[in-house]
C-alpha cells in the first residue's frame, strides 16, 4: 500500500474509514482495482494497523470488514452479468474509440425550389435547408457517429473556436450541444446557395463511419514447409490499405459479427484466434444516403480525402449560372459588361471578412458566356 492511502484507527476513524471505502470501491467500479487486490490492501492495513496499536485493533477490524463488505456489495452488483469481466469504464474526458471513421467528400446535387437555402438556421422551427435533410439522413443511417464513438473530443469554444460561425460549419454560438456529433466530424462544404437556388456537383466533407472495423488486420500468406500457402492476420489496416470506392472488396481478418452478443468490443477484440478471413467492401454512401434523402436531394459520389482536406479552402474553381427572364434584355451589353469582369480582382467588398481563415481575397474570372435561344455571346481573359 502507498504511504498516501488513508490510516484507519485513531482520531477520526469514522471519517478515514468511510474515506478509504469508497476510494476503493470507486477503484473496483472503475476496472483500476481487482476485488482480490482490494482485498489484500484490506489484510495488510489490518495487520499492520494490529502491530502498531493495539488498542484500536477492534475498531480496526470492524472499519476493513466495512469496506470489504461495501467492495463485495458493489462488486456483485456490478458482475450479476458479467462476473468475470471487470467493468471497463474510460475516464471523463477520454472517449474510447468504437468504430473506424474515414474522412470522405461526398458530391451531391439538389434542386433548391423548396428550401430555405443550403445553410441550416439553427433555432428557427421553420427551417427547412438542404444541411438540415442532409444530416438528418447522416443520423439516421448511423453513418454519423457521435464523439464518445469516433474518439474525438468535443470541441469547444476556448480550444477550437466553436463559436465562430465559419469554423463550426455556419451553425453559431449557440450550437454546440446540439451539434456534437456534427463539431467532432470536421465538417466543410464548398459553398452556400441561397432560397430557391439549386447546385450541381455541390461538395462536402466529413468523418464518416466505415464498413471496416476497428480492429481488421490484413491478410498475410506465408509459404508453409511443403510448398504451400497459408494465411494469418497481419498488421491493423490503416487508411492506405482501404479501397477509395464502394466497388473494390478487400479481403481482410475481421473479427466475428457476433461478439457484442458475447460482451466483447471492438478493442478486445484483437486476439487472431477470434478473427475470421472475410471480403468487406466499403459502405456505397450514395446509395444508402439516397434510400433516406428527399427526391430532390442526390447524392452523386464520394471518395476518400486526406484529414487536412477541406471542401471550401481545397476547392480549385467553381461555376455559375443565372437564369433570368428574356423580356427586354440587351445581350450584348450584358455581354460586354461581363467582359470587364475577366482576369484578377479583389472581392473583399463583396464578401464575409474573416481574416482569421480568409487572407487573399482575390479571384480570377476566367470566362462566361451569355446565351440565348438565338445567339451566345461568349467571353474570356485576353
Amino acid at each position: 500500500t502507498s504511504s498516501n492511502a488513508p490510516r484507519l484507527g485513531g482520531d477520526g476513524s469514522e471519517a478515514s474509514t468511510d474515506v478509504a471505502a469508497r476510494v476503493l470501491r470507486h477503484l473496483v467500479e472503475t476496472g483500476k482495482l481487482s476485488l482480490e487486490d482490494a482485498a489484500a490492501a484490506v489484510k495488510s492495513v489490518k495487520k499492520s494497523t494490529g502491530m502498531n496499536s493495539s488498542t484500536s485493533s477492534n475498531d480496526v477490524t470492524t472499519a476493513a470488514d466495512t469496506e470489504n463488505d461495501d467492495i463485495r456489495t458493489a462488486t456483485t452488483t456490478d458482475c450479476k452479468t458479467k462476473p468475470t469481466k471487470k467493468s471497463k469504464q474510460p475516464p471523463k474526458g477520454k472517449p474510447i474509440e468504437k468504430y473506424r471513421t474515414r474522412h470522405i467528400a461526398l458530391q451531391f446535387s439538389y434542386d433548391g425550389t423548396d428550401f430555405s437555402g443550403f445553410a441550416q438556421n439553427v433555432g428557427k422551427e421553420d427551417d427547412n435547408s438542404i444541411e438540415k435533410a442532409l444530416f438528418a439522413a447522416l443520423e439516421k443511417t448511423r453513418l454519423l457517429l457521435n464523439p464518445e464513438e469516433m474518439d474525438m473530443l468535443l470541441l469547444t469554444v476556448g480550444n477550437e473556436g466553436v463559436g465562430d460561425k465559419e469554423k463550426d460549419g455556419g451553425l453559431g454560438d449557440n450550437a454546440q450541444q446540439e451539434f456534437s456529433a456534427r463539431t467532432a466530424s470536421k465538417y466543410s462544404r464548398c459553398g452556400r446557395t441561397d432560397k430557391g437556388v439549386h447546385a450541381n456537383g455541390q461538395v462536402v466533407a466529413l468523418y464518416l463511419k466505415s464498413a471496416f472495423p476497428l480492429m481488421a488486420r490484413e491478410r498475410r500468406t506465408l509459404s508453409t514447409i511443403d510448398g504451400g500457402d497459408d494465411n494469418e492476420p497481419g498488421v491493423v489496416l490503416k487508411e492506405c490499405h482501404l479501397p477509395k470506392n464502394s466497388l473494390d472488396g478487400l479481403e481482410c481478418y475481421v473479427p466475428p459479427r457476433n461478439n457484442k452478443k458475447k460482451g466483447m468490443t471492438n478493442r478486445n477484440t484483437d486476439e487472431q484466434s477470434s478473427l475470421i478471413l472475410k471480403t468487406v467492401y466499403e459502405y456505397d454512401y450514395p446509395r444508402v444516403l439516397n434510400n433516406v434523402l428527399p427526391p430532390s436531394i442526390r447524392i452523386l459520389g464520394w471518395c476518400p480525402v486526406s484529414p487536412e482536406f477541406s471542401a471550401r479552402f481545397s476547392c480549385g474553381q467553381r461555376t455559375y449560372r443565372y437564369f433570368f427572364p428574356r423580356r427586354n434584355l440587351d445581350l450584348s451589353a450584358m455581354a460586354q459588361g461581363l467582359q470587364y469582369m475577366m482576369g484578377r480582382h479583389d472581392f473583399r467588398n463583396l464578401c464575409k471578412m474573416n481574416c482569421e481563415q480568409v487572407y487573399n481575397f482575390e479571384r480570377v474570372v476566367k470566362g462566361g458566356k451569355v446565351v440565348s435561344p438565338q445567339m451566345v455571346y461568349s467571353v474570356s481573359m485576353e
